[in-house]
């Protein structure tokens, strides 16, 4: 029997890179022995290392694994391995690094050393990163970058732990935000922290034309509010809010801290954001929406305080009471109200009596001397301050001057009302609330009350003028509550419609009107243009001015003063008729047509109603269809 003897030691195996193939052989010799076969085979030859110098050191016997990668290093695909090798004993082919190590890579590869040089660089160990040869991996880089290259340094602890991390750090994309060897910039970034940030977030960039505040560290460092690797809040934050928002804005931790009256929603988790953009908004404040809209989105249901209060639905108060008092018409609801915390009940930002009866001191009455002028309430006589005065005589006075003076709440709701002048119909009265009717009546000539108080009693003071308002309010005020946005106008579209049903050559507007002729803004009544206008929409308390823009005639307004185009005029419609708008918008008011699941065409408000007068007459009910008769 012939024996076959391996001739593949495990050193020469391991040479050339077939370690188990050689321990494989031996196997099989093995069991060929213990089977006792009588089997021939032929002797392999041994390869014997060269004692000369070579040029082909990587060849189907020698040094395969060398060039076995699909990404090659330059010199080794072009088998130069004696750019990088030299000979140290050609007889006992053995080697060294042609350069000192520290200086191997830089004589190819120009690593400039900037400001911030990667420690590996910086030290020359290239081959932390990189294999000399060549590697699966683009860069010939030792591992794979999405699992586990930059983390084998880089404490992964930090913030693969995390329950959201950063996109690229997901996708183990660290050269997207970093560079591999030196930078410019700190931590090696590719440029300055928001440059970074927003070549992919693009989103974020605000413009300038579009836009009315943007958050400071938008224009700075996305990393102040944003972890770059990972957090455990939701879009990396690196704390929620509110914790996050007053660590810088400290003014407003001040009053959540002190203020005895907390706004909820300050406080709650999240909370900012439901109020606030985080980065730019079309409204002051980063406002996410325009006052009203933006509280009646909490405030449309009725809400229980930690201290067993009850606040209205706002929404529903305002919709069933037409006549809203000035700052809810102009849209400001911080008129009154502070939005975060204060020291006075229901968050309002002066004194107002909560009382029915109480004695009468002007700096209890705060707020409402913020715009009204105090004379309303100071003097007897009360022509050109008040039509509520019989003759002259000072009807305001009268109630209020007094150790038992009636405050604003006993004859006026402070939101909106059915009633001229914001008059209540009745009023909580007593430890039980017992309403006590007001019985108040507007006449042409002045007006009525006959409450629980007092029989009735009449009181003339000529009518209403047609020009002069109302009530005397302090001079600016306006301009002082009313929120502005100083912003150019831009079209949303938030929903497909039709251009508008314009009247033949009414549009645009500037075709007639000289854009840079002041424009006036006394309410009245049209003698000249228009006149075929007729108004039928809430004019005891709107007039023109109020839905068309005087700085731009060819948009409207909305009460924020937010300039909006003639096709988005249904969000016009919606600041009062805001369940008319919900059910419009889910195409159960008006007409949408188009595919079911695919896309839709509203028509617009103005489509079937007249905006200067809407109503439509009543529709006579009509009888059922009968059911068909056949004959017999």
């Amino acid at each position: 029997m012939t024996f076959w003897t391996p001739v593949v030691s495990a050193a020469n195996a391991a040479d050339r890179g077939d370690f188990r193939l050689g321990l494989s052989r031996v196997a099989f010799v093995c069991v060929v022995l213990a089977m006792g076969l009588d089997i021939a085979v032929a002797a392999e030859p041994v390869i014997q290392k060269p004692t000369t110098i070579t040029e082909q050191c990587a060849t189907e016997t020698c040094h395969p694994g060398v060039v076995n990668h699909e990404v090659m290093h330059g010199p080794v695909a072009q088998q130069e391995c004696l750019d990088c090798h030299t000979y140290d004993e050609p007889s006992e082919h053995r080697f060294k690094s042609a350069f000192p190590k520290d200086q191997q890579c830089g004589n190819c590869h120009d690593l400039k050393h900037n400001v911030v040089v990667h420690k590996p660089v910086q030290e020359g160990k290239c081959l932390e990163c990189h294999d000399p040869h060549g590697s699966a991996y683009e860069g010939i880089l030792v591992a794979d970058p999405a699992h586990g290259l930059c983390l084998g340094c880089h404490e992964q602890a930090d913030f693969s732990n995390r329950e959201f991390a950063h996109s690229p750090v997901q996708n183990g994309e660290c050269n997207a935000c970093h560079e591999a060897h030196y930078a410019a910039q700190p931590k090696l970034l590719r440029g300055p922290v928001r440059s970074v940030c927003v070549s992919c977030h693009k989103e974020v960039i605000p413009k300038k034309d579009e836009v009315a505040s943007i958050h400071a560290p938008v224009k700075d460092d996305c990393t102040g509010c944003h972890d770059p690797h990972g957090s455990d809040v939701n879009h990396e934050l690196r704390q929620a809010s509110p914790d996050l928002c007053l660590s810088c804005h400290q003014d407003v931790r001040e009053a959540l801290t002190t203020s005895p009256v907390v706004h909820g929603a300050a406080t709650a988790v999240g909370g900012c954001e439901t109020c606030h953009a985080a980065h730019a908004s079309k409204l002051r404040n980063l406002e996410r929406q325009p006052q009203p809209e933006q509280c009646l989105s909490c405030h449309d249901q009725i809400l229980r305080t930690p201290d067993g209060r009850t606040l209205p639905d706002m929404a529903t108060l305002l919709k069933d009471n037409p006549i809203h008092h000035g700052p809810i018409r102009l849209g400001s609801c911080t008129a009154c109200h502070q939005p975060h915390a204060s020291s006075h009940a229901r968050l309002l930002v002066a004194g107002y009596p909560a009382e029915f009866y109480s004695p009468f001191k002007i700096e209890l009455y705060g707020l409402c001397f913020r715009c009204h002028v105090p004379d309303l309430v100071l003097q007897q006589q009360g022509t050109g301050l008040t039509l509520f005065r019989d003759g002259d005589k000072n009807l305001h006075w009268l109630h209020v001057n007094q150790k038992k003076g009636r405050t604003c709440r006993a004859c006026h709701e402070v939101h909106a009302s059915k009633e001229a002048f914001h008059m209540r119909e009745s009023v909580p009265f007593g430890p039980n609330g017992w309403l006590l009717q007001i019985g108040f009546k507007e006449t042409p000539t002045g007006g009525s009350c006959s409450p629980g108080c007092h029989v009735e009693r009449k009181y003339e003071n000529g009518g209403r003028p047609k020009t002069a308002p109302a009530v005397v309010l302090q001079e600016g005020v306006l301009a002082r509550i009313a929120p502005k946005t100083p912003v150019e106008f831009t079209v949303v579209q938030e929903f497909p419609v039709p251009s508008p049903p314009f009247s033949t050559n009414i549009f645009p507007c500037t075709g007639c009107h000289d854009p840079n002729q002041t424009v006036n803004t006394e309410r009245r009544v049209l003698q000249k243009d228009h006149t075929d206008i007729q108004l039928h929409h809430d004019e005891q308390h709107r007039w023109c001015l109020d839905c068309h823009n005087a700085d731009n005639r060819d948009v409207l307004r909305r009460a924020s003063g937010e300039p909006i185009p003639f096709s988005e005029s249904y969000r016009l419609c919606g600041q009062c008729h805001g369940d008319k708008y919900r059910d419009w918008k889910a195409g159960i008011h008006g007409k949408r047509m188009g595919e079911w699941n695919g896309q839709k065409n509203y028509l617009l408000c103005v489509h079937c109603h007249n905006p200067h007068s809407p109503r439509f007459k009543p529709i006579e009910p009509m009888l059922p269809p009968e059911r068909p008769k056949f004959a017999q």
